[in-house]
């Protein structure tokens, strides 16, 4: 029940980055609330809406074999095999400390910290699919994806379903951004707040309530009690200053991705307009993303074990080939470059052939001994020119030598018929 109170606490009290239509179709639940009624929060939870299980362990993807993956949970991330990729899920309005069976944006920060520091962990994965929530909490959720993301890839993934106004900026703070389904929305770049005025309602239950202040606090609750007179004018100047953060910190954070200045007003946008402007990167299932993330941490560090067997794990179509970075080329055996090539062949890849360098080496010798010969070739044929009339070395080439008037060619004796057919041939082009 304490965490019931921190809901009926952040309700009426809270700002909110919050889809406003969301919020009102929960309006109802929220009068039962304010009037004390009986409000079933475990109604239709799952197991699934929050990443750590009530036993304290942990979903994640893991590594089993190399051409797939299963969901798998363990205690602790450090249980996990190497190259696993957390998944963790974001999902409903998201408050600071959560509630009954949720999490909340602290908690969230908490598992992202722990995926980041794990060594089994080759990337993390935000599962959303939320309104938005709070403004408390949220910065301190988006810094811990942040730090995570200088570490290892950390991708957003909507859950068919939406990522609104807070969600939207936790999840712009992730490298990539991908939507599961064409109708799903992202956006609602947008700031508010609900204030209740209870005059009426306590002085409907009898009650009659004085506010006093201290004459020195003067500005005390200002902007709430000006609100409450109609005039919203501070309240305004502090939801600006927000919205201004939360607008800096998309444009900052999808740094050449946005097209237009429109989505700062507010505006939700469905997953092939979303990608127009530049909110999210594409379309993709689940297993895609999770294929992306992979590939992410394999680019990030090729050499490193954990990032390797997460790229290959996935169904890597050349892994013979990703397996030889990082192994020195004396230690590469036949048996694996004949590997690595059918993996070419297999993938109609005809024009790239993979040898060692002894091979290369063997190659080079062969082609300085076939130049060798050439030249030893090259200099008996100007020898026996030489010794059979030629004059001079610059004159060896030539098919004749210059004879004197009257006199036979001394070259001519040496010529064959082949030679007498090409200068006869040669004589008629110049007629």
């Amino acid at each position: 029940m304490a965490k019931s109170f921190h809901t009926v606490s952040a309700i009426v009290r809270g700002r909110w980055l919050l889809n406003k239509s969301w919020a009102n179709d929960h309006l109802p639940l929220i009068s039962a609330l304010l009037k004390g009624d009986r409000v079933d929060f475990t109604a239709g939870k799952t197991s699934a809406r929050v990443e750590q299980n009530p036993d304290g362990s942990y979903w994640m993807l893991a590594a089993h074999g190399s051409s797939g993956f299963q969901v798998s949970s363990y205690k602790q991330f450090s249980d996990a095999p190497k190259g696993s990729v957390a998944v963790i899920p974001i999902v409903g309005p998201i408050l600071k400390y959560g509630d009954i069976c949720s999490a909340g944006s602290i908690d969230y920060a908490d598992w992202v910290k722990e995926a980041a520091e794990s060594q089994n962990i080759a990337a993390i994965i935000l599962k959303i699919d939320s309104p938005g929530g709070m403004v408390d909490g949220t910065q301190t959720l988006v810094d811990a994806i942040k730090a995570a993301a200088s570490e290892k890839p950390v991708v957003a993934f909507v859950d068919d379903g939406m990522m609104a106004s807070a969600a939207m900026w936790i999840g712009s703070s992730a490298q990539e951004i991908y939507a599961s389904q064409k109708t799903d929305c992202a956006g609602s770049i947008g700031v508010y707040t609900s204030i209740i005025d209870f005059k009426g309602y306590w002085e409907s239950e009898g009650l009659k309530i004085h506010d006093i202040y201290a004459p020195e606090s003067t500005e005390k609750n200002l902007g709430y009690k000006n609100a409450l007179e109609g005039d919203y004018k501070l309240i305004e100047t502090e939801l600006s200053f927000i919205a201004q953060q939360f607008i800096s910190a998309v444009k900052t954070n999808r740094t050449g991705k946005i097209t237009s200045e429109e989505i700062f007003k507010g505006a939700m946008y469905p997953a092939d307009q979303a990608i127009t402007l530049g909110l999210i990167d594409g379309i993709k299932s689940f297993e895609q993303t999770v294929l992306r993330a992979s590939e992410l941490a394999y680019n990030k560090n090729p050499n490193n074990s954990t990032s390797k067997s997460s790229h290959s794990m996935f169904g890597n179509k050349l892994k013979a080939i990703s397996e030889l970075k990082g192994i020195a080329a004396a230690d590469i055996t036949q048996e694996q470059l004949d590997q690595a090539n059918q993996a070419l062949a297999d993938n109609e890849i005809t024009a790239v052939t993979l040898v060692n360098n002894s091979t290369i080496a063997a190659l080079e010798k062969k082609a300085a001994d076939a130049e060798a010969a050439l030249k030893n070739e090259q200099d008996a044929f100007k020898a026996f020119k030489l010794e059979r009339g030629a004059t001079s070395a610059a004159s060896v080439g030539k098919t004749t030598t210059e004879a004197a008037p009257g006199e036979q060619d001394p070259n001519e004796k040496y010529l064959t018929d082949a030679d007498r057919e090409a200068r006869a041939a040669f004589e008629k082009s110049k007629q």
